[in-house]
């Protein structure tokens, strides 16, 4: 009769070893049972120092750059940097990369300059598209948003029926100039203006 360890979370994380007194599941980490099994059994089951080292989790302290939160987190064996603050969801970085001291020197802390060599009449020119860019934007996202037929087509000729003397209007018609389908509109035309 041999000793194998069962886990009380899941009880499919099954494993043996010797003299493994207050260890846990190396898969999830939940506390474990003894259970006896026979040695065919026995024979199949996964030793604990394999298991360990398949499933284990490395862990980086971390200090949050704005409320100041240490925390540590799994990494994954995966070079991390930078991980989210679980009190302020603000960045918080490797303690051991924020206290690198890289050394100062005066001849790396150089600025470079770069000269286009631009006439007054191109810098005149890029402030004039500057200017009207937001113009473009607004319009692209209307020809974006513009009414289009299940035909297809874009083209189309509205028409409003009025009340003689209330001139409040009773219905809107919308006709596809291609399939020529008539739409009745409720609300106010799209895409005209």
């Amino acid at each position: 009769m041999n000793i194998a360890y069962q886990c009380m979370n899941d009880s499919f994380h099954v494993f043996k070893g010797k003299n493994l007194d207050g260890v846990s599941c190396p898969i999830c980490e939940a506390p474990v049972l003894l259970k006896t099994f026979d040695d065919q059994k026995d024979n199949a089951l996964p030793e604990y120092k394999e298991l360990k080292k398949q499933y284990r989790k490395k862990f980086i302290q971390s200090e949050c750059l704005k409320c100041k939160h240490v925390q540590r987190n799994e990494c994954n064996n995966k070079a991390i940097e930078v991980f989210v603050c679980v009190k302020c969801n603000g960045a918080s970085i490797d303690t051991w990369v924020k206290n690198i001291k890289y050394p100062s020197n005066p001849k790396l802390k150089s600025t470079i300059a770069i000269d286009l060599g631009l006439d007054d009449k191109t810098k005149l020119k890029l402030r004039a598209i500057a200017q009207h860019t937001e113009a473009l934007a607004d319009e692209l996202d209307a020809i974006d948003n513009a009414w289009k037929c299940e035909c297809g087509s874009i083209h189309y000729e509205d028409s409003i029926l009025k009340e003689c003397f209330s001139e409040e209007v009773t219905s809107h018609k919308r006709e596809c100039q291609e399939c020529n389908k008539v739409i009745s509109m409720l609300n106010e035309l799209e895409g005209t203006e």
